[in-house]
């Protein structure tokens, strides 16, 4: 069968997110506390260098921010987004995930915001003090984690914290939503372009030679920029 196109998912999504709500506010029964039992044989919490895919789909480009949000598979710890639970579950034997689902909150505005906003950069960065305000910074995010077991091939959550739910599934969820994410380092903070350049150790106290003992004439400037060949004058394909 064929996955669903674009538009298509956008529409479902809608619908998606109206039946996590439902979800997560349903209590447990006994047939979702029977489906969390069985799942939980022979899983464990991911290793300190496993590879989690708790910010990004591995079929598609849904996170934690899409209509659904997103599942992680307690087996694999591949994430994906609703559109692909079933069949990743399928697939993978495993019927638990851990889920989360982020909604921007827009901050309210601070009674210096207008002359924070109107104030030139100084710094050539962003997020940074004197530079630019990055996006995030105007919103907060609320961040809503559930547990969630395919029953009858359809995804059930609930949300957590729940006392039915039994603290091993929890600290799997924990453990696979707190681990950093594979894909963590392209989403850190940017860094400053003009970022002081600090003297090495290494380099403060190194000797050079003297011309007798065939070293160069002048000191070597610690500025790479203007180093030249004592023979030549060239300053391009230079040999140390």
């Amino acid at each position: 069968a064929r996955e669903p196109g674009l538009l298509q998912r956008r529409a479902r999504g809608a619908n998606d997110c109206a039946d996590i709500e439902t979800a997560q506010k349903s209590q447990m029964d006994d047939t979702m506390l029977a489906a969390l039992r069985a799942g939980m044989g022979g899983l464990s919490q991911p290793g300190p260098r496993q590879a989690v895919g708790n910010r990004c789909c591995a079929y598609s480009f849904d996170s934690p921010y899409s209509a659904g949000g997103l599942f992680v598979n307690l087996k694999t710890f591949a994430g994906c987004g609703a559109d692909f639970v079933q069949g990743d579950a399928a697939r993978s034997g495993c019927a638990l995930y851990a889920h989360h689902a982020w909604r921007k909150v827009p901050k309210a505005a601070a009674p210096d915001a207008a002359a924070t906003v109107d104030a030139p950069p100084t710094t050539l960065g962003v997020g940074v003090e004197g530079g630019f305000e990055a996006e995030d910074a105007k919103y907060d995010v609320e961040k809503v984690r559930s547990v969630a077991a395919v029953v009858d091939g359809a995804p059930k959550l609930i949300a957590l914290p729940n006392p039915a739910v039994p603290d091993f599934a929890v600290a799997l969820v924990d453990a696979a939503l707190d681990q950093e994410a594979s894909d963590a380092a392209t989403d850190r903070a940017w860094a400053l372009a003009d970022e002081e350049v600090k003297e090495s150790k290494y380099a403060r106290d190194l000797p050079q030679l003297s011309p007798e003992a065939g070293g160069r004439a002048a000191p070597l400037d610690p500025d790479p920029a203007t180093w030249r060949c004592e023979a030549s004058g060239d300053a391009e394909n230079l040999w140390l």
